[in-house]
């Protein structure tokens, strides 16, 4: 209910619910101070940001802020204050791993990497690895084929089983393997080596894991297919995979934002949750024609799910394409200002895309594209 009244811009009332809480948590305060507009309770904020025993509470502020507001200037100027060297090692790491999922959200791939090392720099292990891999398969971003190789070469020499029962959440060392070969699956389809992908693919239908964790490594082979499938232009093969995707997660896999505990979210766990076959069915649905059906996944699949902040972007353009197809000029408008302005400073590589965007939203309005504000939650 909380985050209902959020997302609806209810502050009011999302205070009334935080309230109920034996003690309201720094991040839902910092929230409302920021979504209010009042300078004094900013400056209040600001000021207890930088207390010692607030240090372990300025992630989550900021992923509020990143998440609720589309505020991510703000959000890293949390984020900052975490990665001071007098923080402790563990927060400085979740700190960066937030901050390059900020990064992911405005299109900067490469930032996001770098982020994603120095996080493995302060112990947390295969942080840089996992993370070079997830954003080299994002079924959005143009990463450059020397970048997906190389993410493809460290996976595979990567050994997880080895480390499996060192890991605290004991289904999470047993996916490992899995995991592994889920992201040689989707490299490989990014490369155009189908045959290898569709492999790795059999291999996780295969792999030996708790009956509790099938539906994990069975959606994980589905959406590898779904992808080669999309890759080639196959639509409606890509769909038939996908109905094997049914958001069969164990609890333990599957974090979720609620105030005061936002931002311990791994780069492992967002590989658990499934967004990516979300995106590829919203994709495949609008190719096939059936843009009320898309409209329904893109306005659902994302909120609340560990990388909702990574597919901020491409939801407003996914959105903005389908309006421009139904007609409706204005709600595709505002879509696309609001995805060139995410995008507004991405990487060299994703600009042909913002580009596009602003020929067509030129197309729908008869304007040049502006800057527009943040317009709040999706």
């Amino acid at each position: 209910m909380w985050d209902l009244a959020v997302r609806e811009g209810d502050y009011a009332r999302a205070d009334s619910l935080i309230r109920r809480l034996s003690r309201t948590p720094f991040s839902g305060r910092a929230l409302d101070a920021f979504a209010r507009g009042d300078s004094t309770a900013r400056a209040r904020i600001l000021d207890e940001a930088k207390l010692a025993d607030r240090a372990a509470a300025l992630p989550d502020a900021a992923e509020f802020i990143a998440v609720y507001l589309e505020d991510f200037a703000r959000a890293e100027q949390f984020l900052h204050l975490a990665l001071a060297p007098r923080q402790k090692p563990s927060l400085r790491a979740s700190a960066h791993q937030l901050l390059g999922t900020i990064q992911m959200s405005q299109g900067r791939w490469s930032a996001a990497t770098a982020a994603y090392d120095s996080a493995e720099g302060l112990g947390a292990p295969d942080v840089g690895r996992e993370g070079r891999a997830w954003v080299a398969t994002l079924p959005f971003l143009a990463v450059p084929r020397r970048q997906v190789e190389a993410a493809l070469a460290d996976v595979a020499r990567w050994a997880p089983s080895a480390a499996a029962q060192d890991r605290g959440l004991r289904l999470s060392g047993t996916l490992r393997p899995g995991l592994r070969l889920y992201l040689l699956g989707l490299l490989s389809s990014r490369l155009g080596a189908d045959a290898d992908a569709l492999r790795h693919a059999t291999e996780l239908e295969r792999a030996d894991v708790p009956p509790v964790a099938r539906a994990v490594t069975r959606a994980w082979a589905q959406t590898v297919r779904a992808d080669v499938a999309w890759r080639r232009h196959r639509p409606a093969d890509a769909l038939a995979a996908l109905q094997g995707v049914r958001g069969e997660i164990p609890l333990e896999l599957d974090p979720a934002i609620d105030p005061g505990h936002a931002s311990t979210v791994t780069i492992e766990q967002r590989l658990y949750s499934e967004e990516h076959a979300r995106y590829l069915r919203a994709e495949v649905l609008h190719e096939l024609g059936r843009d009320e059906e898309a409209r329904h996944w893109l306005e659902t699949a994302f909120q609340n799910t560990p990388s909702e902040l990574t597919y901020l972007a491409p939801y407003h353009l996914g959105l903005a394409q389908i309006y421009q197809r139904m007609g409706e000029r204005a709600k595709a408008a505002d879509h696309y200002s609001r995805f060139i302005e995410l995008w507004k400073d991405c990487d060299p590589e994703l600009r042909p895309i913002v580009a596009d965007a602003k020929a067509r939203l030129t197309t729908v309005t008869g304007e040049s594209p502006r800057t527009v504000p943040h317009g709040g939650p999706p």
